[in-house]
């Protein structure tokens, strides 16, 4: 008998299901052409109720499956991530039998199928990722910018309005969509989390070496990557890696406090990090570096660097992280005029910076910023956000203002538009009656405010983190309305010496998950309402009264405000902090630890 060809075969199936309830199980799907083939043999499922049911790793192809249905749409139902046990469970079950050899053999087969679909593009990105340690926890910006660094990203994949960072971006969200890496949201940052066991699989093909030093390692990736854990004075020459693009000093104890030297001869360095390293002098040879596009002098460090004039010839730099200390070497201020590609500019500093210079940075994206004393320079920093930095996506800006006569410029900031996070530092007498629906997150210091903020404030809609400390406010109550805070997470409230009652109607707050009260001494009793922020999930107490802290243990009315919270922070004064899931003395289970 002559074989049938695809339409025969489709046709007898067709004619076969036409009149039968069905349900069809199609598993581990890598692409929706391989639905669009089988889909003409398939007849309209409606009259009988029929069924198929599919199965597949990439998002993208789910959404194509679901919306290509001519008769219904399609419903997606995203599984959750498996817990350790339950995944050790099932890799148990379906790969560990026979010798490990075999398993493992077995286990790569099925991870390599998720390399090999992946598009050319991305293939590089994802191997990328064996750099860094299993589970390691990488900020998204960051591993951006070494893709770009490392010349994997294309513009023939993204529009003209697109910049090479939204692609880099776009890249990652594809790997996320192939469930290839996770992203999590901490705080107001974004991070990557490696979640293959592809390690070891391919990195042959990227000519990945560990050269192993007296307890120290250091990592070559493609000949064009290095990057040091934990060296001891190992490497105080670079000169002969003149090859590399990515160098990562992050977190490097140098035992001297200055860089290797020949630094200026790795001419094709695009991305250069010390981040979290003892360095207090940048060298003046920095300026020879003229392919670089990221240096990160570390942000998150408060050791006072010397940075010399020559960094304003980095003209082809994009991302500058500055640290937290830091002044220049000849004296003077910091020029940046002539960095007209940068796009990140974080810990700018007009103590320490040319404020004018924001003007000529009209390609700026990110730009976090302090200000101190000077309210000339604050307002010439809000003139500049407001007119020249239309590409701005992230602001955010500390001020610190030791004057109680110039309140015009504080209120003009709070009404700026491309303002997202704020920390005003000092007394700033009244809120304005408009405040930029911008701001996310907002810190009052010592703002000696009479009125009760909450009743300008809570009609934010996007703010979601809200710290009011050090008398932020003088009066004695506080209340947010039923309507009030839609989006807020994070509420914390310390050291406001005259408040004594702390207000929340049913329906404020709804989305409200952390609690802090610390250093209210009149505080009464814990917030009335606390009983309706039914999504809060962690509550702190700290250094309160004792006759609060005696009701919170002793009272049932006080019990039952936080008995739906999991987990209770309890710190007495010069005493151990206790975290309490749930309640302890009205019979509930005590399953929580204590901390020194």
């Amino acid at each position: 008998m002559a074989p049938f060809s695809d339409l025969d075969l489709a046709q007898k199936l067709y004619e076969f299901l036409q009149s039968k309830r069905f349900l069809i199980v199609l598993d581990d799907v890598w692409s929706a052409d391989a639905w669009e083939c089988l889909r003409i043999a398939l007849p309209s499922r409606e009259p009988t109720a029929s069924r198929v049911l599919l199965t597949t790793r990439d998002d993208g192809v789910a959404e194509k499956i679901a919306s290509s249905s001519a008769d219904d749409k399609g419903f997606v139902h995203q599984m959750r991530f498996l817990n350790p046990d339950e995944g050790w469970e099932l890799l148990r079950k379906t790969a560990i039998r026979g010798h490990s050899s075999s398993v493992s053999a077995k286990v790569n087969r099925t991870l390599a199928l998720s390399y090999h679909f992946l598009p050319e593009y991305l293939k590089p990105c994802f191997l990328y990722t064996a750099v860094f340690p299993e589970d390691f926890e990488m900020d998204v910006g960051s591993l951006c910018r070494l893709w770009l660094a490392e010349g994997f990203i294309s513009t023939t994949h993204g529009s003209s309005q697109q910049s090479m960072e939204d692609i880099a971006e776009q890249y990652l969200n594809e790997l996320v969509a192939r469930n290839l890496v996770l992203v999590q949201k901490k705080e107001s940052s974004t991070f990557m989390k490696d979640l293959s066991r592809l390690r070891g699989l391919f990195l042959s093909g990227f000519n990945y070496k560990v050269l192993r030093f007296p307890s120290a390692t250091l990592e070559l990736f493609p000949r064009r990557f290095l990057s040091m854990r934990d060296l001891p004075q190992v490497l105080s020459d670079v000169t002969n890696f003149k090859r590399l693009r990515v160098f990562s000093f992050s977190g490097f104890n140098f035992d001297v406090t200055r860089m290797p030297t020949g630094i200026e001869k790795v001419f094709r360095l695009r991305y250069l990090s010390i981040r979290g390293c003892n360095i207090t002098r940048l060298p003046p040879t920095i300026g020879s570096l003229l392919n670089l596009e990221t240096l990160d002098l570390g942000e998150g460090t408060w050791i006072r660097m010397l940075i010399p004039s020559e960094l304003q010839r980095l003209s082809r730099l994009r991302h500058l992280f500055l640290p937290c200390s830091y002044q220049v070497v000849e004296g003077g201020k910091l020029q940046l005029d002539g960095l007209t590609k940068l796009e990140t500019l974080v810990n700018f500093d007009s103590r320490q910076c040319r404020v004018k210079d924001l003007f000529k940075l009209t390609k700026l994206r990110k730009l976090v910023a302090t200000t101190d004393v000077n309210f000339e320079d604050l307002e010439v920093v809000i003139n500049c956000m407001e007119t020249s930095l239309n590409c701005l996506r992230f602001s955010s800006l500390i001020v610190r203002t030791h004057h109680s006569d110039n309140h015009f410029v504080t209120h003009k900031l709070l009404q700026c538009a491309n303002l997202h996070l704020l920390q005003i530092e000092g007394h700033i007498g009244k809120l304005p009656l408009r405040i930029s629906h911008s701001l996310t997150e907002i810190s009052l210091i010592g703002s000696l405010l009479d009125d009760d903020p909450m009743e300008k404030l809570e009609k934010l809609p996007n703010l979601w983190v809200l710290a009011l400390h050090n008398n932020a406010f003088l009066g004695k109550h506080m209340t947010c309305s039923g309507m009030g805070m839609p989006q807020l997470k994070y509420l914390s409230i310390s050291n406001l010496r005259n408040l004594e009652n702390l207000t929340v109607k049913r329906g404020g707050m709804p989305k409200l998950s952390t609690l802090e009260l610390e250093g209210c001494e009149r505080l009464k009793n814990l917030p009335e309402g606390l009983s309706f922020l039914t999504s809060l999930q962690e509550l702190t107490v700290a250094q309160m009264p004792p006759e609060f802290m005696d009701r919170l243990y002793e009272s049932q009315e006080d019990f039952r405000k936080f008995q739906h919270v999991p987990v209770i922070r309890i710190c007495w004064p010069s005493q151990k902090q206790k975290i309490v899931p749930l309640a302890c003395r009205h019979g509930l289970q005590v399953a929580g630890q204590e901390l020194h």
